[in-house]
């Protein structure tokens, strides 16, 4: 993976050049944005179950990322989540800026 993202020119690796390589199909990168999708999901579920939203939207540097990601956040959600919380719960990714904030996760709740 870092070949593929010239690290010896940069000699940083971010989130984004992450999303780059797994989209040109390095098989290691793709496992660090599903599993950073399924952890950022897990910690969205109790979010879910404390507040009920109707939609959660992904947006900033998130919603730029390889397409697997949203799966695996949808996947760690729903897994984690109670059944009730998540029965009408709509997951999607957005191109608007929710302000400087995390991961600039916004919630709609009902």
């Amino acid at each position: 993976m870092a070949a593929l993202l010239g690290l010896g020119q940069k000699g940083v690796i971010s989130s984004l050049d992450v999303s780059h390589a797994a989209k040109e199909g390095d098989g290691y990168a793709s496992a660090i944005v599903q599993d950073m999708g399924t952890k950022v999901g897990t910690a969205l579920a109790g979010f879910v179950d404390l507040l009920n939203p109707q939609k959660l939207l992904i947006g900033g540097g998130l919603s730029n990322m390889d397409p697997r990601l949203l799966a695996s956040i949808q996947q760690g959600v729903y897994g984690r989540a109670m059944p009730l919380m998540t029965r009408s719960l709509v997951i999607e990714r957005t191109n608007s800026a929710f302000g400087k904030f995390g991961s600039r996760c916004k919630a709609i709740v009902r």
